[in-house]
């Protein structure tokens, strides 16, 4: 059997000062390490967002506070999967510099979470005997690349933290704390024809 899957699929308001986006959006940040719009060559996966967003543009900035569903359950259950994000970008073409904040805010009610409970002998979240509770988790992300006409660096780090939704048998509530940090580097020689990175 056939089945249809949409990944996209948005309609962009272009104003004076800014865009008005709303639908299933692709999400792109910095070098793609949290999100990923899977435009590039060798990118395999992809993050989108069902969303409604506006770009305020403000010389070389851009301010884009954003609404996203990521499970919009039963109406009776209040089972949903909110994100809350904002993203602060600076593009400056004439010196080839771009560099970014984004931050984002994932929230859910005792039924919304999703997390893997434990088992018995506590391999995951919350132990044996866990139950799942109310989702709040942060991410935020910052960036900086330069790209010049031989060489192009950047660098990305993100720190995740919060709590999954998981209480373990005795009422606590776990939560997370993490952080990555990825880095690119390419140099395009004048003369020839290959590039290193």
């Amino acid at each position: 059997s056939d089945s249809l899957q949409v990944t996209e699929l948005y309609m962009t308001y272009v104003q004076e000062y800014g865009a008005l986006v709303v639908g299933r959006v692709p999400l792109q940040f910095g070098l793609g390490m949290t999100y990923n719009a899977g435009q590039g060559l060798f990118d395999h996966w992809y993050d989108n967002r069902d969303l409604v967003g506006y770009k305020i543009i403000m010389g070389n900035f851009y301010l884009l506070p954003m609404l996203a569903k990521i499970s919009e359950g039963n109406p009776s259950s209040n089972d949903d999967v909110t994100e809350y994000l904002v993203q602060l970008q600076y593009e400056n073409p004439e010196i080839d510099l771009e560099m970014g904040v984004f931050h984002r805010v994932r929230k859910a009610n005792n039924s919304g979470g999703d997390a893997p409970l434990g088992t018995a002998n506590g391999e995951i979240f919350g132990g044996p005997g866990a139950t799942r509770g109310k989702v709040d988790l942060q991410t935020t992300s910052l960036y900086v690349v330069r790209d010049r006409e031989y060489f192009r660096g950047g660098v990305e780090v993100s720190f995740d933290g919060g709590h999954p939704g998981v209480y373990t048998i005795d009422g606590d509530r776990t939560s997370v704390s993490a952080f990555g940090i990825a880095g690119e580097f390419e140099y395009r020689p004048e003369s020839g024809k290959n590039k290193y990175g």
